[in-house]
């Protein structure tokens, strides 16, 4: 199996520490011991929620959203990963 397979295979590695429920799905909050985190959308409003695809969006240790961060139209697996990666800074 290579890398790339195991990536798109990933699982449920992370445990939101909040959910918010939405107008059509939710939204679930998680946080790091490094001081990073992450917002994890699936709703009516979210970028990809109508498609049952997931929006990302990374914050920083002062707890602000990285404008440049917000990722749109992920599946389960790709989330997982970029968690994964925020973890790891």
């Amino acid at each position: 199996m290579t890398s790339k397979t195991r990536q798109l295979q990933a699982l449920n590695t992370f445990k939101p520490y909040a959910v918010f429920y939405r107008t059509g799905g939710q939204i679930e909050k998680f946080h790091f011991i490094n001081g990073w985190g992450a917002s994890v959308a699936n709703h009516d409003g979210s970028y990809g929620g109508d498609e049952g695809l997931y929006e990302l969006a990374e914050i920083n240790p002062n707890g602000h959203i990285v404008d440049d961060s917000i990722k749109g139209y992920l599946t389960f697996a790709e989330v997982d990963c970029y968690l994964r990666e925020i973890s790891e800074y």
